[in-house]
């Protein structure tokens, strides 16, 4: 349990994982901070990575006596010390156990799964399934007309589920983060500790990009299914994306590729392009940098 301030401020992209693109030109004595862009490059600014991609309590459970539980902020922060020592593995060039692609793909899965993108499109969706069982309950009201104390037994019953089915999605519409999260990092970590792992190293002077959503999913025949589809990580054409430092990125496939694939400029480019594709508001440099060729003025038409 928490005091009333502890951990308040939770990251949805972690602190430590910022902090692989922060600015190594700093002068001393100055606080580290990252290159921060507009989606659309027209601002830009010098943020330290503990004031950027968090929110209040988004992912603390408020308990019935109002006391903070935090398990979920503790457990991501575990992941993330683990992580930590598993990229300073990388970023040395030593080989990975089969524990270090473990925590990669939690820590992948978490990545897709803890932010607040993922939290309002839960929402949008328990949201749209309470408002149904909300009318299909009050259509059964007005439609009733024996008084509730003639119910029967079976009858009370029913309405108890019915009370108990709907207190569920209530709360998975108001808190989906605090009630599927973990769920959630089971389920898709299970799927990608079944894909092949690559680590990508830029040999140039290319440096790959993150932003404040640095979990890709891209499939290139993904227009070609039913809609229902779209998104689906099992098919043999996916490729799950996430840079990890400025010159190293991780590549999931479904496809045989050696754990170690050195890369070109134009190949970094291609990732970057991607990545500002699927960032939200904002991309993350180590360096200032000018506005990318392949961005073009009426990316927002």
């Amino acid at each position: 349990m928490a005091n009333s301030s502890e951990n308040k401020v939770q990251h949805w992209v972690p602190q430590c994982y910022l902090r692989q693109w922060c600015d190594m030109s700093i002068p001393k004595g100055y606080t580290p901070y990252v290159w921060l862009y507009s989606k659309d490059w027209a601002t830009q600014k010098r943020k330290a990575p503990a004031n950027i991609f968090a929110e209040n309590e988004l992912y603390t459970v408020e308990m019935q006596n109002g006391i903070r539980n935090l398990y979920i902020e503790n457990g991501l922060s575990k992941l993330e010390t683990s992580y930590s020592k598993i990229v300073s593995k990388i970023v040395r060039n030593e080989s990975l156990i089969k524990d270090d692609h473990e925590v990669l793909c939690v820590f992948i899965a978490a990545m897709r799964a803890r932010t607040p993108f993922q939290r309002d499109h839960m929402q949008d969706h328990w949201g749209e399934v309470l408002g149904m069982m909300e009318s299909m309950q009050s259509q059964y009201e007005e439609t009733t007309h024996k008084p509730r104390g003639s119910m029967s037994r079976t009858e009370h019953v029913s309405d108890d589920i019915s009370a108990f089915s709907m207190k569920e999605v209530k709360r998975l519409a108001e808190t989906p983060l605090q009630e599927m999260l973990p769920t959630m990092l089971s389920v898709q970590t299970s799927i990608l500790l079944q894909m092949n792992i690559s680590i990508l190293y830029s040999i140039s002077k290319a440096r790959f990009l993150t932003s404040d959503n640095p979990y890709v999913l891209f499939d290139p025949e993904s227009n070609k299914r039913h809609w229902m589809y779209r998104g689906g990580m099992g098919f043999d054409t996916v490729e799950i994306s996430l840079p990890i430092t400025p010159r190293h990125l991780l590549l999931l496939t479904w496809r045989e590729l050696p754990p170690y694939i050195d890369i070109t400029r134009k190949q970094v480019e291609m990732f970057n392009q991607r990545h500002w594709a699927y960032a939200r508001n904002y991309v993350v440099s180590n360096s200032e940098i000018n506005k990318p060729s392949w961005i073009s003025d009426d990316s927002y038409d």
